[in-house]
This record gives C-alpha cells, sequence and structure tokens, in this order.
C-alpha cells in the first residue's frame, strides 16, 4: 500500500475507529452500518475519493456468520492522486 493511502486509512482509523485488510497491496476499511455515509463522504470531500467506481457484495454462505454473513463493497478511486480503496460493509443475513 503507498505512503498516502496508508495516511488515509490511519485518519479512518482514528476518526471512524474503522479496520483495515490489505490485499495485493490494495486497502479493505471496514466501517459499521451507521458510519457508511460519513465515511464515504468524508473520502470524497477531504480526500479527493470523486469516482465512485463500484458498488458489489459478497455472500460468504455457507460459511455463514450470523453477525456477518454479507459484505456490501464500495469502490472508490481518487483520479487526481491516483489511488484506490474499498470500503466494506459488513451486514447480517437478516
Amino acid at each position: 500500500m503507498n505512503k498516502e493511502l496508508k495516511k488515509i486509512v490511519r485518519a479512518l482509523q482514528k476518526e471512524f475507529d474503522t479496520s483495515l485488510e490489505e490485499f495485493r497491496g490494495e486497502a479493505h476499511v471496514f466501517v459499521k452500518p451507521e458510519q457508511i455515509v460519513d465515511v464515504l463522504t468524508v473520502l470524497r470531500d477531504k480526500h479527493e475519493f470523486k469516482l465512485f467506481s463500484a458498488l458489489t457484495a459478497v455472500d460468504y454462505w455457507p460459511k455463514n456468520n450470523k453477525d456477518a454473513r454479507f459484505h456490501v463493497i464500495y469502490q472508490l478511486t481518487s483520479i487526481t492522486k491516483i489511488l484506490s480503496i474499498q470500503v466494506r460493509l459488513p451486514v447480517s443475513g437478516n
């Protein structure tokens, strides 16, 4: 993960108590459902992630964890900084 992206992730961790998984140099930031609008707004307004690249989801069935069967995934890109970040929202099967 590049240094600029690390700074952004640390700022999100400090402000929203998010968790991070890094996979092949990509940042996957996990947020709580009640935080999603605020996190996406901060990324757009403060960190220049203006391009909403993709919205998708993953179903982890049958490894079904009652608290987080699904992950809603927001892929954001900062064209000016040439960065990409994935914001993941774990949600239950209910």
